[in-house]
């Protein structure tokens, strides 16, 4: 039973996992699969360590990012070759200097400007079209869709599917179904992890206290809505 995790996090996104990419790409290893992708924040520091260690033990490795759109909408782009590669790190930068340090944000405009050569995964439950679509509102995310769709032609457009263990997993995926039959775009499942194992939950809740200045009682245990984000077998996803 072969399942690919396409939105990948590691402690190169910084204060948002707790794995590093080698500890990623081992657990993936374990798990039998056959590729695996890296979405950093806005970022490829970890790309060079992805692809050597998966290229040492036989997995494809794929290159992407989680890209901040306005309105807090993201996106994550994964390249399809060399090609898509050279424009992530092109849309990466513009996207770092429209803003102060440590933070990256990117317009419409010009993630049209770059498309190329990318596969887009949208509709995350932590995007604004994710939260559109936990609150039902329809033309509002019918609204971010159509803006995707002037950027992208639908083939390259897959819906993100999170299956969270929390009550409205269900009415969300149900929703975004709905959306991608609308449109006639595909879906993937993803848990977008942000750590490897299980236990590194309390790493992370660690790291979103010092991102606050906060104890790890007032702001990372309520950061996390579980322990779930860890990189799942085949047969937990499928």
């Amino acid at each position: 039973m072969d399942f690919v995790e396409l939105h990948t996090q590691s402690y190169f996104s910084f204060l948002q996992a707790s794995s590093s990419p080698s500890e990623l790409v081992g657990k993936a290893h374990s798990l039998g699969y056959k590729a695996l992708a890296i979405s950093d924040q806005c970022a490829l520091y970890g790309a060079m360590d992805f692809y050597k260690e998966c290229k040492g033990l036989g997995i494809k490795p794929i290159l992407g990012t989680q890209l901040q759109l306005e309105n807090n909408e993201q996106c994550v782009l994964l390249c399809e070759n060399l090609e898509g590669y050279s424009r992530l790190c092109e849309i990466i930068s513009r996207a770092r200097l429209n803003c102060e340090k440590g933070k990256s944000l990117i317009d419409w405009d010009s993630l049209a400007e770059f498309s190329g050569n990318w596969t887009v995964l949208i509709g995350g439950r932590f995007s604004q079209l994710g939260s559109y679509l936990k609150r039902g509102n329809w033309n509002a995310a019918c609204r971010i869709l159509e803006k995707y769709m002037c950027c992208f032609s639908s083939s390259k457009i897959f819906i993100e599917l999170n299956r969270f263990r929390q009550m409205d997993d269900d009415s969300i995926i149900e929703m975004a179904l709905k959306l991608a039959d609308f449109f006639n775009i595909d879906y993937i499942a993803s848990n977008h992890v942000l750590y490897h194992d299980q236990q590194r939950a309390r790493l992370l809740d660690v790291l979103y206290s010092i991102e606050e200045h906060r104890t790890i009682y007032e702001e990372g245990q309520l950061r996390q809505l579980n322990w779930e984000r860890y990189l799942k077998s085949p047969q937990e996803m499928i």
